[in-house]
């Protein structure tokens, strides 16, 4: 996964406004944030749960208990892969199925991969963005950053700007004729030169799992910190002179 794309290979940053660019991207989105909000609410009404027995006279080593359950369980999510959901696939076919035939040809299949991959940027970059952010939380503990004050938004600012960056170099890497073949002789298995909608759920779905799995999302994180880092050191060293 190294930086070797040419300008020409890399991928335009799209819009940044939520409701802007294709129907890709906007599923991307959904899929994105429902996850994040679904797991959100969760957390906060297990804490809510613990502190309400406390109240009641359970023991306040509950609330410990949660906590470190909560941060587990965190920690695991975010070490997901970053990979959209069958349901999401589905609806993404159903956009490039337009005469309803139920079958794509070589160079439908191009399009709707070549769609797909410029649409998922945003969706990339904020994923990065978070497993950065967590790596940051030491830190930010160390020296008394919240995220919620101003120099916890230049940070945020400074990690989102590099993901944005370093996923539109890895993306524009993977959008490339010669990455285009081979991702569709992965899926044309039957060399039939078209994809019905299960064989491409079902292929694409391990495309995906194999050029865009934990394995990349992991050297992106890596990628991106240690891009950060310097102006990241500034901000903190900034924080330590006002002391």
């Amino acid at each position: 996964m190294g930086c070797g794309a040419s300008a020409k290979d890399q991928i335009p940053e799209p819009a940044e406004e939520e409701g802007e660019g294709n129907n890709i991207s906007k599923l991307l989105l959904i899929d994105y944030k429902k996850m994040k909000a679904d797991h959100s609410t969760k957390w906060k009404n297990m804490l809510k749960e613990a502190q309400e027995k406390v109240v009641r006279g359970a023991d306040e080593s509950l609330l410990d208990e949660v906590e470190e359950q909560i941060a587990a369980e965190a920690k695991r999510i975010h070490m997901q892969t970053a990979l959209s959901n069958r349901a999401c696939l589905e609806k993404i076919w159903d956009e490039y199925d337009i005469d309803r035939s139920g079958s794509l040809d070589k160079k439908e299949v191009y399009v709707l991969m070549q769609d797909y991959f410029n649409s998922a940027f945003r969706y990339f970059a904020l994923v990065v963005k978070d497993r950065c952010l967590r790596k940051l939380q030491a830190s930010n503990s160390q020296y008394g950053v919240t995220m919620e004050n101003d120099t916890g938004s230049r940070l945020e600012k400074i990690i989102f700007n590099s993901s944005k960056k370093n996923v539109r170099i890895w993306l524009g890497e993977l959008n490339n004729k010669s990455q285009m073949e081979a991702m569709y002789l992965t899926l044309d298995a039957d060399k039939s030169n078209s994809l019905d909608k299960e064989e491409f759920l079902r292929g694409f779905m391990d495309v995906i799992k194999v050029r865009c799995g934990e394995k990349q999302v992991k050297a992106l994180v890596q990628r991106v910190m240690k891009d950060a880092e310097p102006q990241l050191l500034q901000v903190y060293h900034s924080v330590m002179n006002r002391r």
